[in-house]
Order: structure tokens, then C-alpha cells, then sequence
């Protein structure tokens, strides 16, 4: 796996965090209807009662929750997976080489500002942030092969 593939899942990380959250909850709420009595709407008097639909009274959409249920659990799957894949990669990683990925990538700081949080001139924290990138590039060399 080469260096820009790694990049970009580790800069995929987050919105895959927060996807996978919101799948979560789209797939609870689907299971609490899916739970739930049918509730029809009150017919207030005769007159009403005319002119009211029997079809959106008594409209029954399990066959459409189920099939949205079903794509979101394929798709919590495939955000599973990817979310797995970085586990993958920083699992060799010591607590400051995190930090320094967490910084980046979750955080959105900047190199330089790095540099100052770790007491780093900017040009030290570049190398040492390329050749963190290159260890993660090895470690899923290995994995792989």
C-alpha cells in the first residue's frame, strides 16, 4: 500500500467515524417503527370522515423501512470495514506517534502548529510526520504480504 493510499484513509477516518455514528441512529429510529403499532388519525366528526383517506389513514410502509434497513446495515458494514482498515494501520503506532496522527488527521492541525505544541522546529516536525507516514506504509507492507 503506498503512502498516498494511506493518506487518504486516514484523512477518511473521521467522516467515517461520524457516517457510522449517524447510520447507528438512522437504524435505531427504522427498529422503533418497525417496533411500533399502526396508529391511525382521529376522525373528528361525519363530515370529516368524508372526506378523509382511508389509504393514508391505515398506510402500512414496513416493506419500505425494510429496505432501508437493509441498505443501512450494508452500509454500516462498508463504514465498519474501512474504520477496521486504520485500526489496522496505526496498531503498531507508540502513544505520541497517535497523538501526532490524532493532531493531523482528526484535529486539522497544521504541520507548524505541531511543531510548537511539540517543541519541534516546523522543518523537524515535517520529517518526522513523512517518516511516520513511511512506518505506517511498512507496517502495512507486512500485514499484507
Amino acid at each position: 500500500m503506498i503512502e498516498k493510499e494511506i493518506d487518504l484513509k486516514l484523512k477518511q477516518f473521521k467522516y467515517n467515524c461520524l457516517a457510522l455514528a449517524d447510520t447507528e441512529e438512522k437504524l435505531i429510529t427504522i427498529a422503533d417503527k418497525l417496533r411500533g403499532e399502526p396508529k391511525s388519525l382521529s376522525i373528528r366528526g361525519i363530515e370529516e370522515s368524508k372526506y378523509q383517506r382511508g389509504t393514508a389513514i391505515y398506510k402500512n410502509n414496513v416493506c419500505e423501512l425494510l429496505d432501508k434497513e437493509e441498505t443501512l446495515i450494508e452500509k454500516r458494514n462498508h463504514i465498519r470495514f474501512a474504520i477496521n482498515e486504520v485500526y489496522e494501520l496505526i496498531e503498531n503506532l507508540n502513544e505520541n506517534e497517535l497523538r501526532i496522527i490524532d493532531d493531523y488527521y482528526w484535529y486539522g492541525i497544521s504541520i507548524n502548529v505541531m511543531a510548537s505544541m511539540h517543541n519541534y522546529s516546523n522543518r523537524m516536525m515535517f520529517y518526522k510526520f513523512q517518516e511516520l507516514k513511511k512506518k505506517i506504509a511498512l507496517s502495512a507492507m507486512k500485514n499484507h504480504v
